[in-house]
């Protein structure tokens, strides 16, 4: 399986992006910050934006990045356990 790092940016502040979230969460995951997780999947990048891009408005921002084994980085113990342990 791959890790993939989904990103997006909000334009409509007042939209419900629930769909969203909760679609992400479904994956093994892990929360970056508010609007970017790492998940595991065995789907493509293509695959996941496919599955995600119904859940954001036309002026959003939606990038999916498959992730590669070098990485470095600190942040919360969760954050960095999840990521060692998978990359």
């Amino acid at each position: 399986m791959s890790v993939l790092a989904v990103i997006f940016e909000k334009v409509n502040q007042d939209m419900d992006y629930s769909g969203l979230v909760d679609n992400i969460i479904e994956y093994n995951h892990v929360r970056l910050n508010k609007t970017s997780y790492l998940i595991q999947s065995s789907s493509s990048p293509k695959q996941v934006y496919n599955e995600l891009r119904s859940f954001i408005a036309s002026g959003d921002t939606l990038m999916v990045f498959e992730l590669r084994k070098k990485w470095h980085g600190r942040g919360q113990n969760e954050l960095v356990d999840w990521v060692s342990t998978r990359l």
